[in-house]
């Protein structure tokens, strides 16, 4: 028997092994596929070289002609294909359909997150706008559920992102602003990000301000969408368009494409592939393809700029390197400070918020513990912002702090005396105790002798869980025996 039809035999068996259940799918993990392409290959390579000696019939040859020769007519036509697109797409994207002028219009880039940085390190362009912009919810951030899903408290901030290009000494003054600061809202924080070019030291290059501001002039917005979807079978590019509108209208689309290329050598193959989950016996003839960008830029464009279909559209102007330098050496004008201005003062509303609404709920955890069904769990969990906005609240107003003392002396005496599993760690009770740790002495004044014991009491039962506890302890029983006209003999144990 000859060698073809050897392999002949072996690429069935190998077929029938793949078509197995259970046995196929062991088969595939060791590379049958591969060996039944392989055995394919073998055979129609064989079956030339034998018709080639004379030990096969010249009628032979037709088996590894229509194989071959079908691979590469599907390359041809897929070769011919690409060269049409191209010229297609050449021929129709748009130049300078726009002279974007940033005095009066705004750039609003919805189309690729990474093009706003691109942009402003390669082209003449003050500032690129970014979305999701209008959205009044984008403060309900994970850190602060209750300030900001508190309709009362919701800020509501419909101004989009703004990315901006600054020289190095605002990029420094901006960074040592923004580091001394504890923001409440972290997706309104700004950013600073340093761009990078080649041969150019990063230090003394401008850097990207990214921040919440409203758009000051006519807006326009730039949209991704896909029109055609590859087909396997026809090889027809992926095509989508890049969208232009001023003010809300279409004026121009940038057409791109990616089509799969067919290998030059006839690199296919037959076998079956398992995957999960299985429908259907998933076998068959297949061949590898990379897949490539078409050449879509404009006769009318510049091949030398930085490939940027945005910059094409808009007639944007490219940077020189010793512009992008010169740019970066610029002094400290004081722009960038002025920018940041409204976020600071916006943090500033949001942390006088904040403090009001859980001294609030402060409030109302002492008030409501003190009857049935209460509204608060002492226990239950309180973060440390939460903590900390309650301190900061209670420092601010002291004299409304010192109204709320006979509460938190009753509130603990009830809790501790409970029987709780727990009093220390993250909860309100601990906010309490913490609370009545920073207390001035002389609002327990206020406190008549059996107050005072109670809370001495009820402070000796959980003086473990903070070190100031018990000198608060000491501190409420010489006030209560200079209250009784007599002095201690010693601390409180």
């Amino acid at each position: 028997m000859k060698f073809s039809s050897w392999m002949f035999v072996a690429l069935i068996g190998l077929l029938l092994l793949q078509l197995l259940p259970g046995v196929g799918e062991i088969a595939g993990l060791f590379g049958a596929a591969l060996l039944s392409s392989l055995a394919a290959h073998a055979c129609l390579i064989a079956l030339g070289v034998e018709v080639y000696s004379g030990r096969r019939a010249r009628l032979w040859l037709a088996i590894p002609a229509l194989a071959y020769g079908g691979y590469y007519a599907v390359f041809l036509s897929q070769y011919a294909l690409i060269v049409a697109e191209e010229a297609d797409l050449r021929a129709r994207n748009p130049v300078a359909a726009l002279e974007f002028d940033p005095k009066i219009h705004s750039l609003l880039d919805h189309s690729d997150p990474g093009d706003a940085k691109f942009l402003l390190s390669h082209f003449q362009i003050p500032v690129v706008y970014d979305g999701p912009g209008d959205d009044p919810t984008f403060l309900a951030h994970y850190k602060y559920p209750d300030i900001y899903n508190n309709e009362a408290l919701k800020y509501e901030f419909k101004q989009y992102e703004a990315n901006r290009l600054i020289s190095a000494a605002q990029c420094q003054a901006a960074e040592n602003e923004l580091r001394s600061e504890d923001p409440v809202g972290d997706l309104t924080r700004p950013r600073i990000e340093r761009i990078r070019l080649e041969d150019l030291e990063t230090e003394k290059l401008p850097c990207i301000l990214t921040l919440r501001e409203p758009l000051t002039a006519r807006l326009v917005a730039v949209t991704r969408r896909f029109d055609k979807h590859y087909n396997a079978l026809s090889f027809a590019p992926t095509e989508r368009f890049i969208d232009f509108s001023l003010d809300g209208h279409l004026f121009a689309s940038y057409r791109q494409a990616t089509a799969g290329r067919l290998s030059p050598l006839p690199l296919f193959g037959v076998g079956c592939v398992w995957m999960e989950p299985i429908s259907t016996v998933p076998c068959g003839v297949g061949a590898y393809q990379e897949t490539r960008s078409l050449d879509d830029l404009p006769a009318a464009a510049t091949r030398t700029a930085p490939y940027a279909p945005i910059a094409i559209v808009l007639g944007l102007r490219g940077y020189s390197a010793g512009r992008i330098a010169a740019l970066g050496a610029q002094p400290d004008d004081g722009e960038a400070a002025a920018r940041l201005a409204p976020h600071f003062a916006r943090q500033a509303n949001l942390r006088t918020a904040a403090k009001a609404f859980y001294f609030d709920r402060f409030v109302a955890f002492l008030k409501n513990t003190h009857g049935e069904g209460d509204a608060y769990d002492y226990a239950a969990p309180v973060s440390d912002s939460e903590k900390a906005f309650v301190q900061q609240a209670l420092d601010q107003w002291p004299d409304r702090a010192a109204l709320l003392l006979p509460d938190m002396a009753t509130t603990l005496a009830r809790e501790v005396f409970g029987a709780p599993p727990n009093y220390c760690g993250a909860s309100w009770l601990d906010v309490l105790l913490r609370a009545l740790v920073r207390m001035p002495a002389a609002a327990f004044d206020q406190l008549s002798g059996d107050g005072l014991k109670a809370l001495s009491a009820a402070l000796g039962r959980v003086q473990s869980c903070h070190p100031d506890l018990r000198a608060l302890r000491a501190r409420i029983e010489a006030a209560n025996l200079k209250g009784q006209g007599t002095a201690p003999d010693k601390p409180a144990p």
